[in-house]
């Protein structure tokens, strides 16, 4: 199966929109794959409470403004974790109700996102050298590298490559 681009250079793009991609590329290749999601660090009262603020007195900028400021990742343990976690099983499982070929490899891959501005925290370098040390397939993917990215995870039959791939 043909990588959906060449390696290489994509064009510039955000972090959400590389993730999205590389989710509806990889699933469609059998690829599970996890990402935690921030959420509303609010009741749905402290919601209402705030809505009816807006209403009276602030506007709808105001009432963006706080909501955008309260969305956490729910997090216990380590912070840094890389933005995707992704396993491809291998012979006999079953993935969206099919059976995968006798040539699937599977995997286990890691991988955190950069926009082409986005620099790896302290705490994600730590975690990504962690997970590299201890065995695991580990990419930075950034637009620079995406292809070359894809060119190793999107072939059923290509091997693990254990160890820190790709940029900053």
């Amino acid at each position: 199966m043909r990588s959906p681009a060449a390696p290489g250079s994509f064009p510039p793009m955000s972090e959400a929109t590389m993730q999205a991609q590389i989710i509806n590329e990889l699933t469609a290749r059998f690829w599970l794959i996890d990402h935690s999601r921030p959420g509303l660090d609010l009741s749905p009262e402290a919601v209402v409470g705030l809505a009816r603020r807006a209403q009276q007195q602030h506007g709808f900028a105001w009432l963006k403004q706080q909501l955008s400021s309260r969305y956490r990742t729910a997090l216990q343990g380590a912070a840094g974790k890389p933005d995707l976690l992704m396993t491809r099983p291998g012979l006999g499982a079953e993935v969206s109700g099919i059976t995968l070929p006798s040539h699937v490899v599977p995997r286990l891959v890691f991988a955190e996102l950069k926009s082409l501005e986005g620099k790896v925290t302290p705490d994600q370098r730590t975690w990504l050298e962690a997970l590299a040390a201890a065995g695991a397939e580990v990419w930075i993917v950034d637009p620079n590298n995406l292809g070359t990215f894809y060119e190793a995870t999107v072939p059923l039959d290509s091997p693990p490559l254990p160890g820190l791939h790709g940029g900053s």
